[in-house]
């Protein structure tokens, strides 16, 4: 009699385990359990971008009207610095449980204008009113407390595109998304000067600061 009991227990102990692993194969399997989405637009009002530039260029010639005829002026060699602000008009940012993963940053091309050059700046904002910041990717950096995330980006100015990574602060919750610090990009990567103008020119560097607020 002893053993029979003895078999009973070793058999229902037996059910038990197989009936609590299959509980938490489903509760590991569980399909229910979905990933949160959220779409959130940029807060144009709350967000800030600016803008440093650096140019260095050699001595070139330019014509000018003088007297009512074009004539050639040599300009020496020069280097300069210039700053500015930039108006964002509008973008989108999509976050996966409260995590960044893709946005974008819409931009007025005519408050990035460098009015010193060529009296309309190097950018032809009339074709192109607007450029745009795409965020592709963010990477979680360790042991980096301002610049937690790596992110990879596009720029498209006059329907050219170049990508660029940059390390840049990130937070964001359920209904919102902040990213500040800032990136370089190089006009000379960009087809906005002819030939002969591209050659004069050693560096010309912008450093874009992005303060930007996200909001469901």
């Amino acid at each position: 009699m002893k053993y029979l009991f003895l078999t009973a227990l070793l058999i229902l102990a037996s059910c038990n385990t197989e009936t609590a692993n299959n509980s938490s194969d489903i509760a590991e399997a569980d399909p229910t359990i979905e990933d949160v989405v959220a779409q959130m637009q940029l807060n144009t009002e709350g967000s800030e971008i600016t803008w440093e530039r650096f140019l260095d260029q050699k001595a070139t010639k330019k014509k000018v009207k003088f007297l009512g005829a074009m004539v050639d002026v040599e300009l020496g060699p020069m280097q300069l610095n210039m700053n500015g602000e930039v108006t964002p008009i509008r973008g989108e940012m999509t976050t996966i449980n409260s995590q960044c993963s893709n946005g974008n940053l819409i931009f007025d091309m005519k408050t990035f204008k460098f009015a010193e050059e060529k009296g309309d700046g190097i950018f032809n904002t009339k074709d192109y009113p607007e450029s745009e910041l795409k965020f592709n990717s963010f990477s979680a950096l360790e042991g980096d407390s301002v610049n937690n995330y790596m992110v990879t980006m596009t720029m498209t100015i006059q329907d050219h595109s170049e990508d660029i990574e940059a390390p840049l602060s990130i937070k964001s919750g359920e209904d919102w998304a902040k990213i500040k610090g800032a990136f370089i990009f190089n006009t000379l990567d960009f087809p906005l000067r002819d030939n002969v103008e591209r050659k004069a020119v050693i560096t010309d560097e912008v450093t874009v600061h992005l303060n930007l607020d996200y909001k469901k």
